[in-house]
């Protein structure tokens, strides 16, 4: 349905007092797959009940003008309209229910809206759903109204499910449970607040301020406001909360039964001024002025703008545009006009830089014009075994006299089936993904940006494989060979780093972690897109970096960054080398510095879901923290309350076992002139602040060489001087992906316009560039495969341990003390040099395998039993290197069976399946 200009809709209003779009309202309808949520908007806005048999794969807005276009619906109030609620519009988003898309809806709701969610009230999946889809609205827009349908009412349960299924009441009082519990966390939280106030300003014994080191910060501060703040914080969540509506409304698409009572219910709820209450608010004419821009830059097929742009845009159609553009920016996205993405910087240098503080980083501020395209961009990327072809016109991507290559079917059927197989994504094939909007280069390019910023997408790895005809000329600056990783498809392996992160540091080494607790639980959604945006943060300063099911791993500098989730806490650790007497103070500084971006960002990231509560605590590993004293159980406290005693010059000390133990506050916290805090992320910004004392020149981030110093070879963990390598992803073989493709052009669209001429493209010529081959080998997202030491069964171990509930392993292999520096250099060396081999071996291979694909000349001299022998060679040497002994057995039996199929000794096939029908439909 198209949208008309606001303004022509109050053409009788006066200038100055024009409402403009004041009776609006956005309604999201939600539920589970088949539950009828299309079926039902369909007989809302329509004069008569219908039913829709095709499941909705992304999302559908509808506009819906109910008392312009139906005097019936206004006869459904108690009282008659005053002229402005005539004009009433509300914007219905029909929601996919596919799971791994409801994972994603928290990135495009808004807070004012009104939710519709629906299930089928003779289905138990359905049913079982309606508590998940109540959590995530309260998560992502607390305080916003729930209305509840059961659909399906004219259809009786079966006999054998009647008595099970759950009544009306009974899903009601389940919700009415889980937000109790919610409400319950968040009042123990204000009261151990309010008891941490008394006893940070409580004085101490004299005694004990006689014992107590001499104090040479000169910090002049009050741990009240810190404290305070956060208790308004939870105050104000816990009074936007509305309780659980006290109906349950059935509902039924096939006869009409109850529509009439549901449409009542979402008019009074629309037209009530307490719960939107814009309604109430006079509109400047400036406002819908640039509000009518927006649905122009819609039609002109724009969805993302950088703030720059938006910024020259209402400075053109309002001299005093900037004066109130951010009042006009927030009012447009509470009616659901355009969505605000403040992103915060990552740790590097571009050009768009914010106005925030975070050093010289940012990757900009973007506004979307077009919420509903970008929501169905992001359900298209997550393809799973539900989506069975992909059809688009070849002259659309490849016209006949653009002079490229179209793909072999063959070629691209592989490389889509690698979405739902792997979660990989060629950059390349984005538009054919997003076909059903016409989006330009740059919008795509926008599009990826925001979606990495918002942990949907890792940038992964290049690909040089298979990469023949799949340039489009329209896209010149979309890689064939770079990779997206689809995050919510969560398809990463488990192979969690164990000789480069312990779950405890060595004797010698500092470590700080940071841990946030949901005591509701975490959603796995958001605990995938935590891991990817922690990644995000550091992706153009890590030296290395590997990714797992559950974790991420990164070296920033001199320190390592370790992020891993369970199902109730999410941790994020610090770790550096302090071996050298006395500088212990320098070593923590070093820490905070590393990790202070990451939390700030992660901080921010985590307002997409306002109604999420969580806290944050901190556990220092290492025994210098605690005066040298032996600790045979660290103590994980809450981060907050280590601040307010440090500011209040009071001593912290817990109970291990049966003895007191004391934190070394000034130690944890090693910086003078504290300010005043008003929150955790003012301590943050202030230890940002100090990164010019920790590191007076700044050094480029590079892979760290070995020395010949046999000092610095002992303190330089071998394993992580990794070159750049890649990944293979090992998953269950999935349901085949068909592409339709039609060599012939159907239909009239026009494709986008040809690039600016003189614009470079890197994708215009198919043939491989053998002088490009050093470039080529380059990955965006550098990671070292490691695998599991003690058996398989850690494959599918879901939850992470605590840090404080996991013991030191002890590895086969590991340095002991009673080794003389000379036998730890050589171990070090040793192990070193294993691991160059195992990489070069791997290198090999890949170059092998990379000819023999592209190059005819290599498929005549090597076979293709000769490559697989290379491949798993070189696997066995990985995997004995990271001492995974089952792996490296097995890799050696594949190794000796591909050696003796090379040597004609087996006739054995590749085991790969023929592709057949032109189709190309994999089998």
């Amino acid at each position: 349905m198209e949208e008309c200009s606001e303004a022509s809709l109050y053409s009788n209003e006066d200038e100055v007092n024009c409402p403009g779009p004041l009776f609006r309202v956005k309604m999201f309808v939600m539920g589970d797959v088949g539950c009828g949520k299309t079926s039902l908007v369909q007989s809302l806005i329509g004069p008569v009940p219908k039913l829709n048999d095709n499941p909705t794969d992304g999302v559908k807005v509808e506009l819906w003008y109910p008392f312009k276009t139906s005097k019936h619906n206004e006869s459904l109030l108690d009282r008659k309209l005053s002229g402005e609620e005539h004009h009433l519009i509300i914007e219905i988003w029909d929601m996919t229910g596919r799971q791994v898309c409801q994972h994603a809806h928290q990135m495009y709701l808004t807070r004012e809206s009104i939710f519709l969610l629906l299930y089928n009230r003779v289905d138990h999946t359905s049913c079982d759903s309606v508590l998940p889809i109540y959590t995530s609205i309260q998560e992502a827009a607390p305080g916003s109204t729930v209305i509840i349908a059961s659909t399906k009412a004219d259809k009786s349960p079966p006999d054998g499910n009647r008595a099970t299924l759950p009544s009306g009441e009974q899903i009601l009082d389940s919700l009415r449970r889980s937000l109790d519990n919610w409400r319950f966390y968040i009042l123990k939280e204000i009261d151990e607040l309010k008891l941490l106030s008394r006893e940070a300003h409580a004085k101490e014994p004299e005694s004990a301020n006689k014992n107590k080191k001499n104090d040479t910060r000169q910090r002049h501060c009050d741990t009240y406001p810190v404290v305070k703040s956060q208790i308004e914080v939870c105050e104000a969540i816990l009074m936007k909360v509305k309780d659980v509506t006290t109906k349950v409304y059935d509902v039924s698409s096939l006869d009409g039964q109850g529509i009439d009572e549901l449409k009542t219910v979402i008019f009074q709820t629309a037209l009530d001024p307490v719960q939107f209450p814009h309604l109430d608010r006079t509109i400047k004419p400036s406002t819908i002025a640039l509000y009518d821009e927006i649905l122009k830059l819609r039609e002109r097929d724009l969805v993302l703008l950088t703030w720059g742009q938006f910024r020259d845009i209402a400075n053109q159609l309002s001299p005093d545009g900037d004066d109130t553009l951010e009042e006009d920016t927030a009012f447009l996205q509470t009616i659901g006009g355009l969505l605000d993405f403040k992103m915060t910087p990552s740790l590097s240098n571009t050009p768009d830089k914010p106005t925030s503080n975070i050093p010289t980083a940012g990757t900009g501020r973007f506004i979307c014009v077009h919420p509903g395209v970008l929501a169905n961009a992001v359900c298209c990327c997550l393809v799973d075994d539900d989506k069975k072809a992909f059809r688009f016109e070849s002259c659309r991507f490849w016209p006949k006299d653009s002079g490229f290559k179209r793909p072999d079917p063959q070629v691209l059927c592989k490389v889509l089936e690698s979405i739902p197989r792997e979660g990989l994504i060629r950059e390349s094939l984005l538009p054919l993904l997003w076909q059903e909007s016409i989006l330009y280069e740059d919008q795509i390019m926008h599009l990826v940006r925001v979606f990495t910023y918002l942990g949907l997408f890792i940038c992964y790895c290049n690909s040089k494989t298979n990469c023949e005809g799949l340039a489009l000329p329209y896209y010149p600056h979309l890689s064939v060979q770079r990779c997206l990783y689809a995050v919510l498809l969560d398809l990463l392996p488990n192979n969690r780093p164990q000789l480069n992160w312990t779950p405890k540091p060595f004797k010698g080494d500092l470590q700080i972690t940071i841990g946030y607790v949901f005591p509701t639980g975490l959603p796995v959604g958001v605990a995938k897109q935590l891991l990817a945006h922690c990644q995000y943060v550091g992706q153009d300063t890590s030296s290395y970096r590997h990714m797992w099911k559950y974790g991420v791993l990164q070296r920033v500098g001199e320190a390592i960054v370790c992020a891993e989730h369970d199902n109730t806490q999410f941790n994020i650790s610090c770790r550096v080398n302090a071996d050298e007497p006395g500088q212990e103070d320098s070593a923590v500084q070093l820490l905070w510095v590393s990790l202070s971006p990451f939390l700030l960002s992660l901080n921010k990231f985590l307002n997409f879901w306002p109604g999420l509560f969580y806290k944050m605590v901190i556990l220092p590993l290492g025994h210098q923290f605690y005066h040298e004293e032996k600790v045979e159980s660290e103590p994980m406290v809450s981060l907050l309350k280590c601040l307010s005693y440090w500011l209040a010059d009071k001593k912290y000390t817990f109970k291990d076992g049966e003895v007191e133990r004391e934190i070394d506050l000034q130690l944890l916290f090693p910086f003078k002139d504290c300010p005043t805090l008003h929150c955790v992320d003012d301590w943050l910004m202030f230890v940002i602040n100090k990164k010019h004392l920790v590191f007076p020149s700044e050094e480029s981030n590079t892979i760290m060489e070995p020395t010949t110093d046999a000092k610095m070879a002992v303190k330089i963990n071998p394993l992580l001087l990794l070159s750049k390598g890649s990944l293979k992803l090992k998953s269950k073989k999935k349901k085949s992906v068909e592409v339709k493709w039609k060599l012939e052009p159907v239909g009239d669209k026009t494709p986008p316009p040809p690039p600016t001429a003189g614009t470079p493209s890197t994708n215009a010529t198919p043939k491989p560039d053998l002088s490009q081959k050093k470039e080529d080998k380059e990955e965006t997202t550098p990671v070292a495969q490691n695998t599991i030491t003690e058996g398989s069964h850690m494959e599918n171990s879901n939850p992470v341990p605590h840090v404080a509930d996991v013991p030191l392993p002890i590895e086969k292999g590991a340095v002991k003390t009673a080794w003389s520096e000379e036998e730890e250099v050589k171990e070090a060396t040793r192990i070193a040099s294993g691991f160059v081999a195992a990489i070069m071996a791997s290198a090999v291979a890949e170059f092998i395998s990379s000819e023999c694909e592209s190059s005819q000349m290599y498929k005549e001299v090597v076979s293709a039993a000769q490559v697989a022998a290379a491949r798993v060679t070189a696997e066995a040497a990985r995997a004995a290197q990271t001492g995974d002994i089952d792996g490296a057995a097995k890799a050696v039996l594949q190794a000796v069976k591909a050696v003796e199929i090379a040597m004609g000794k087996s006739s054995t096939s590749s085991g790969q399946s023929p592709i057949r029908s032109r189709l190309c439909t994999i089998l």
